[in-house]
């Protein structure tokens, strides 16, 4: 199943590029909306390349409004997330992030008539729960939900509907279109967010005061983005949404991966919490999501 190597492929990006997504806004952006911009302007940039070699229809027609919808909708969904990780661990708040299966499942059974079997649905449940089990925090012997995982829940929500409104999309046009499309939506979120003046003032002074690493590290990270997201893309105009969003949810397993080498290795960099106890809870988590994986593809 081509689809299942693509979107663990995807996941493993997204999951690279959510550790620099922190790394950059925890130490060097303080105002979120200003990586919402630089996404919103350099995304459409590489995928220019990816267009220029394999050429897109331009064909107008009213049914283009749907890539542009989901551009706008995946520019609001990051400003969201990218508040998120400002104010929490990225290692708490990508689980609740890939959560979103159980939103696309509904979704999906509703508007593009998803049906499987129960075992899958099991599966997809399974995943969510591994998720959820590391997105809490204690607090004087409390569990609570914080700010950040408030955004969090927004960025679900966002992104989940999105990607049913993608595989929705993709059956009336190709991935490349689409994907054009929809990057001219982003790109059109980005001016729209640019009527701000405080906010220009910001992402212009970002970019002409930070040092060459630091810009560095935001194309890397949009390298990573639009890397995983035209595999993602591909994935999802050849399978099931639902199983798509839920295999895509492994994106948790490698953000914590990479953030526990960097704990470990480089704490200077970065440096999350890992005690025994949570160590013990991330293994468990994981392996019911490597479960719920497993439940899907049999």
């Amino acid at each position: 199943m081509l689809w299942i190597l693509l979107t663990l492929i995807a996941a493993f990006l997204w999951g690279l590029s959510n550790i620099v997504d922190s790394i950059l806004v925890k130490k060097y952006i303080k105002n979120c909306k200003v990586m919402a911009l630089a996404v919103a302007f350099l995304q459409p940039l590489f995928f220019l390349l990816i267009f220029s070699i394999y050429g897109i229809d331009l064909h107008v027609s009213s049914i283009l409004l749907l890539p542009v919808l989901s551009g706008i909708i995946y520019l609001i969904g990051g400003v969201f997330y990218y508040h998120s990780i400002q104010i929490e661990e990225v290692s708490r708040m990508i689980p609740i992030m890939v959560s979103s299966p159980l939103i696309v499942a509904l979704l999906s059974a509703l508007f593009l008539d998803e049906i499987f079997g129960p075992i899958k649905y099991i599966g997809i449940l399974i995943i969510v729960l591994g998720s959820f089990f590391i997105s809490f925090r204690k607090k004087f012997g409390t569990i609570h939900f914080s700010k950040g995982t408030l955004f969090m829940f927004l960025t679900v929500l966002l992104f989940g509907s999105n990607t049913v409104l993608i595989k929705y999309g993709l059956g009336f046009m190709d991935y490349l279109t689409f994907i054009f499309w929809s990057e001219l939506g982003l790109f059109l979120a980005g001016f729209g967010l640019l009527t701000n003046k405080s906010l220009r003032n910001d992402f212009i002074i970002f970019f002409k005061r930070r040092k060459k690493n630091i810009i560095a590290g935001v194309f890397l990270k949009e390298f990573l983005d639009v890397s995983a997201l035209f595999t993602y893309m591909v994935a999802l105009s050849i399978g099931f949404a639902s199983l798509v969003s839920a295999i895509g949810s492994t994106q948790a397993l490698f953000a914590i991966f990479f953030s526990l080498l960097l704990t470990i290795f480089y704490p200077k960099i970065m440096k999350e919490e890992f005690t025994k106890k949570m160590i013990v809870l991330k293994i468990l988590s994981t392996l019911l999501i490597i479960l719920g994986v497993y439940l899907i593809v049999i």
